[in-house]
């Protein structure tokens, strides 16, 4: 008798994000909030500024967590046309939940950098 291998998944996570998304929670929306901080973009701009920092990242991914961003209120978007020609900007509950996630990532930083200072020679 033999056994049948069941097809490899990618794991299943809120967006079946790649690992290198899924390392650090919720890195993809503080990033783009980060981004977000200092002026209004465009979303084609963010994308370029968020793929700078993290290669390869699926533009559905971005845009899935653009709409969850705006739909609980930490970001707003302008205009009616796709979403990489609407403005989006920070709301002041998204500075509050970057100033909040930013102590946390302090923390996870010190973690990996402890972690990563074991691997450098």
């Amino acid at each position: 008798m033999m056994l049948r291998r069941r097809p490899f998944r990618r794991p299943m996570g809120p967006f079946r994000a790649p690992v290198r998304l899924r390392l650090i929670p919720n890195l993809l929306p503080l990033l783009i909030i980060w981004i977000l901080r200092e002026e209004e973009i465009k979303g084609s701009e963010l994308e370029e500024e968020v793929k700078k920092r993290i290669e390869r990242t699926p533009i559905n991914v971005l845009y899935m967590t653009l709409r969850e961003l705006e739909v609980r209120g930490f970001i707003s978007s302008q205009g009616s046309g796709a979403p990489r020609e609407r403005i989006y900007k920070i709301t002041d509950r998204g500075r509050k939940l970057l100033e909040k996630r930013l102590e946390e990532m302090k923390t996870a930083k010190k973690v990996l950098d402890e972690i990563l200072s074991g691997f450098q020679s």
